[in-house]
């Protein structure tokens, strides 16, 4: 979290239902798979990568500019919704959207 305040990107505070479900579920999936070390590495690995997607979400207002439509400081912090959205702003700047 430090290194994105020091690069000035938003630092996104994921909801604990957010972070429970995301991270349990690459926690039992890793456990499943292979092991404790292998559950620790899940959790950790999918908590880490969608607070990063988020961040990046929120750094490049990939849904818009949510103040503008009257939803000021809110914003999705759920990686199942950030990342399709981050694939079709993609697909959308690749076309010149």
């Amino acid at each position: 979290m430090i290194g994105l305040a020091l690069i000035r990107w938003p630092v996104p505070l994921p909801s604990m239902i957010a972070a429970f479900f995301a991270s349990g579920a690459g926690a039992i999936f890793g456990n499943a798979t292979g092991g404790r070390r292998a559950a620790m590495l899940g959790g950790f690995l999918w908590g880490f990568v969608g607070w990063f997607f988020v961040s990046f979400a929120y750094k490049f207002q990939v849904f818009g500019d949510l103040t503008a439509m009257g939803a000021q400081a809110l914003g999705f912090t759920v990686p199942d919704a950030i990342i399709p959205g981050i694939v079709i702003w993609l697909i959308a700047k690749l076309f010149g959207a």
